[in-house]
């Protein structure tokens, strides 16, 4: 949605507007020489920047706090804020309360206002602001970053993953950045709130949000430590001053807050706000969406270019902790992968005889390894029985390499595939479908957001899938009828990197769909709430097979009426990203309406064929109690 014309925009009664002006007349005659004429003002005021920097969306500012508005109705009328902020960026200095000045509260508008007037002054340090300068720091050249943090399936809030501003100094550059300040957004939850209750709450809106800063070191081991999540880093192409308008007006929004909506008002949505602030052209994530996913800010990142050259300069990744542990154990050769299980069963046992006969750099790469070993188990959730022993071992490892020459630690680049170079979230999906019951019919698909686990592993996570509102219609013999509505379906198979002990945790999935009770009965549907916990195997060439127990419960139907558990063997096979190759084999035993079906067999075969992210083939066959088959193409968006 295109930002508000001037003859769509709200418009102040006229005494309202003349306030701020009569205001000025109180001032020194120098400040006269800052006053705006009506036009000017009213011009300003209808300005994409001014309305990005009050959060203006569908005619009103999203800022819920109202010390963040210098006119009574500023969060409605853009015009009457402008004036009350001119006006208050021209009075006077008092040095005893800097902070309290509008140049030091509002520092973003102020370099605005002053270039748009061409009236340095408006901007120019009458005095110094004690709070904003000890934000600041000390002068040093710097650029920005976004960071995409992946997504957490333990956590319902950072389903499909989470966002950050990053500062980068230049004296921090050798550090990794870790002392950097960073920007995070996020709703305020009460702590130790329950999760059915956030996410009712975060869905409808009973949360506020806001912007929390602090040093990026926190927030790398949050997420990279303890959660296991990789961090890419999106270097951004910004001018200086776009740099400094960004930044100034982050301290603007940290003492505001916001409402936050899982689904649209969330991280995604405003860090895309955020950068809006400092850069033209349109909306990064449109104002008529319904819901902001992350993965698609960066990908409209990547579609935008800043005077001819790209907006995101380069990308970063940060390797989580086991996956820095899976690249510096699959770098080794055959020989010292052996040593490292060696050790890794018994962290206990000396280390120096299984450094006996190797070169110094091998001693490096073998102590290295073991510390990230070391360091990826008393990160985790290993067992209180196990954590001496490893804490132990640790110990060895490090007066080992401590006694060894100072080295880099050498780790293989990793073949990771940036998310936005991965599909989109949303997929449409056009297919033809033979049955043995119900004759051949055609089916049309949309899911919003995400992906499967036999969709194109290209910038996803390995072994997870996120399925939110996947619907499928069919046209046939009987007409057009809904085939299946899918309202969540997750899966995180929990996949070991390394053939390492604990390595790997507990494999699991839930789904929550309305579809087909079986293929034999075109007419029979229900809605069913299902459940997974089983065990995963890592297999060569990007494939996993997995083994779970599912339960069943049926909604809406007596516990007596509607109880059931499947055990399954699912196989998932891919030849890099172009082809994949799934099979299913499914034992049943359910109960309908007192009609108990003990012990059925249920299978399914999927060939999965993605030349490019954006498209993909599927040739499908399943069985039910009848079987049919499907071939469908989808496009990701």
């Amino acid at each position: 949605m295109s930002f508000l014309r001037p003859d769509h925009a709200p418009t102040a009664p006229m005494h309202r507007r003349l306030l701020p002006l009569l205001a000025l007349l109180c001032l020194p005659w120098s400040s006269l020489a800052l006053a705006l004429d009506p036009p000017k003002a009213h011009a300003l005021a209808q300005s994409e920047r001014w309305l990005r920097l009050l959060h203006y969306e569908a005619g009103h500012s999203t800022v819920i706090t109202q010390s963040y508005f210098l006119d009574p109705h500023g969060a409605d009328d853009p015009e009457a804020e402008l004036l009350a902020t001119h006006a208050a960026l021209a009075a006077p200095f008092d040095p005893e309360q800097a902070d309290a000045h509008a140049r030091c509260r509002f520092p973003a508008r102020a370099q605005w206002l002053a270039t748009a007037l061409n009236a340095p002054e408006l901007a120019a340090p009458l005095g110094h602001c004690p709070k904003l300068d000890a934000w600041l720091g000390p002068d040093d050249h710097y650029d920005l970053s976004l960071v995409f943090v992946s997504g957490y399936l333990e956590n319902p809030a950072s389903l499909f993953g989470h966002l950050l501003f990053k500062r980068n100094l230049a004296r921090n550059s050798g550090n990794r950045g870790l002392l950097d300040t960073s920007i995070n957004y996020g709703a305020k939850v009460p702590p130790g709130e329950n999760g059915l209750i956030y996410v009712v709450r975060g869905l409808f809106g009973g949360y506020r949000a806001a912007y929390t800063d602090s040093r990026y070191y926190t927030l790398d081991h949050l997420y990279g430590e303890e959660e296991l999540r990789d961090l890419w880093e999106y270097r951004l192409n910004l001018s200086a001053a776009e740099q400094s308008l960004l930044w100034l007006h982050t301290w603007e929004l940290l003492p505001v807050t916001f409402r936050y909506y899982f689904l649209r008002d969330n991280c995604a949505l405003y860090m895309a706000r955020l950068l809006e602030v400092a850069i033209d052209g349109p909306r990064l994530i449109p104002e008529q969406v319904y819901w902001a996913i992350p993965v698609e800010l960066f990908r409209a990142l990547d579609a935008r270019e800043r005077d001819g050259a790209p907006l995101v300069a380069e990308r970063r990744l940060r390797r989580s902790r086991q996956h820095r542990l899976a690249d510096a154990y699959h770098g080794l050769p055959a020989p010292l992968r052996q040593r490292v299980a060696q050790v890794a069963q018994d962290p206990t046992q000396p280390l120096a005889p299984l450094q006996v006969g190797l070169d110094p750099e091998a001693q490096i790469a073998l102590s290295d390894t073991l510390l990230h070993y070391y360091r990826f188990r008393l990160s985790s959730d290993t067992p209180a029985a196990e954590l001496d022993g490893l804490r132990q071992g640790q110990h060895q490892a490090l007066l080992a390499r401590a006694a060894l020459p100072p080295q880099a630690a050498w780790v293989p680049p990793s073949s990771a595939i940036a998310p936005s170079l991965g599909h989109g979230p949303a997929s449409v999906r056009l297919g033809l479908v033979s049955r043995e019951v119900g004759g051949n019919a055609l089916e049309v698909g949309l899911r919003p957001a995400l992906h499967d686990l036999l969709a194109n592993p290209a910038g996803q996570t390995p072994g997870t899938a996120m399925q939110v509102f996947d619907l499928r219609l069919r046209s046939g013999e009987e007409g057009l009828s809904l085939e299946r509505l899918e309202l969540l379906r997750i899966a995180n198979l929990n996949l070991a990197t390394t053939d390492l002990p604990g390595d790997g945790r507990l494999s699991w999935g839930l789904g929550v769909a309305y579809q087909a009770r079986d293929l034999a009965c075109t007419e029979c549907r229900l809605t069913r709430l299902t459940g997974a916990a089983g065990h995963s195997w890592r297999l060569a060439d990007q494939g996993y097979l997995y083994l779970h127990l599912d339960g069943l419960l049926p909604l809406g139907s007596p516990l007596d009426e509607g109880l059931g558990a499947d055990l399954a063997a699912d196989l998932q096979l891919a030849r890099g990203n172009t082809h994949g190759l799934g099979l299913s084999l499914r034992r049943r035993w359910e109960q309908w309406d007192e009609e108990a079906v003990a012990g059925r067999g249920q299978g399914e075969l999927v060939y999965r064929y993605s030349p490019v992210p954006e498209w993909e083939l599927r040739l499908e066959w399943r069985y039910a109690r009848a079987h049919e088959g499907l071939a469908t193409l989808s496009l990701y968006r």
